[in-house]
C-alpha cells in the first residue's frame, strides 16, 4: 500500500489502515498492527516514500540500477509477511519474468517463466517453497534468491537449522543468520504479556529462480 503525500509544502500524511498487520517497506521491523480500521498520520519529508506491506503476502524483489537492465540483473530477495506475533499462517506470491520488451505476459514462447511462492508457518516450523513453470528461460538468465526475509514470527531468535530440499545446510560460513525485534509503530489493540515478535533474515542463499525449491527451519517461536 501507497501512501502518497497530495497536498504541496506537507510533511505528513494521514492513511487508512485496514485491520491486520502492515510493514514499512524501507524499515521492514516496524509494523502498524490494528483488528479495525484506523487512520495514521505518517512522517512524509521530501526524501520518504511511506509503502507497507500487508500481511499472508510474499514479494520477489530485486536491487535498484542506473538503468533497468542492470537491476534486472541482480540477485532477489524474497519478503514473507505472516500476521504479527504468528505461530500459523499462510503466504503467497507469484513472480513473471521475460525479456521486458514484449507487450503482452504470455508463456510458452521460451522467453518467460512463472513462479509461485508459498510459506507456512506452524508453531516452530517455517517452510517456504516455490513451483515453476516455464522454467528454462530463467535458469538461462542465471536468476538467483540470495535473501529470504520473514517478517512476523513469534520468537526467541535462538539458534535454528535451515533445510533446503531436504538436506540441512552444512556451509554455515556462506549463509548468515540474523532476527531482529520488530517495532510497534501504532498498535490498535490490546494486549496483555508481549511475546517478542522477530524478523529473520537468511543472506547468502543460491537458489535458482528457475528450480522449484523448498527450505524450512525450527526456531525458537513460542506457541
Amino acid at each position: 500500500m501507497v501512501s502518497p503525500v497530495l497536498e504541496s509544502n506537507k510533511t505528513e500524511v494521514e492513511a487508512v489502515f485496514p485491520p491486520g498487520s502492515w510493514y514499512d517497506m524501507f524499515d521492514m521491523t516496524k509494523v502498524i498492527v490494528s483488528k479495525e480500521s484506523h487512520h495514521v498520520v505518517l512522517d512524509a519529508p521530501l526524501h520518504v516514500i511511506n509503502v507497507h506491506l500487508y500481511q499472508n503476502t510474499i514479494i520477489p524483489m530485486q536491487q535498484g540500477g542506473m538503468i533497468s537492465k542492470e537491476a534486472r540483473a541482480t540477485p532477489f530477495t524474497l519478503v514473507v509477511a505472516f500476521p504479527l506475533g504468528a505461530t500459523g499462517g499462510e503466504a503467497k506470491g507469484n513472480l513473471f519474468l521475460d525479456e521486458d520488451e514484449l507487450p503482452e505476459m504470455k508463456l510458452g514462447n521460451g522467453y518467460s517463466t512463472y513462479v509461485d511462492f508459498y510459506a507456512t508457518v506452524k508453531k516452530e516450523k517455517v517452510k517456504i517453497w516455490s513451483d515453476v513453470e516455464e522454467s528454462k528461460f530463467a535458469l538461462e538468465k542465471g536468476w538467483k534468491i540470495e535473501k529470504v526475509t520473514v517478517l512476523g514470527l513469534q520468537g526467541s531468535g535462538s539458534a535454528f537449522e535451515i533445510e533446503v530440499d531436504g538436506n540441512i545446510i552444512q556451509d554455515t560460513s556462506a549463509v548468515e543468520i540474523n532476527t531482529t525485534e520488530h517495532i510497534h509503530i501504532e498498535e490498535f489493540e490490546e494486549s496483555g504479556d508481549k511475546m517478542k515478535n522477530v524478523m529473520v533474515e537468511v543472506k547468502g542463499l543460491e537458489l535458482p529462480v528457475g528450480k522449484k525449491f523448498s527450505m524450512s527451519w525450527k526456531m525458537g517461536i513460542q506457541a
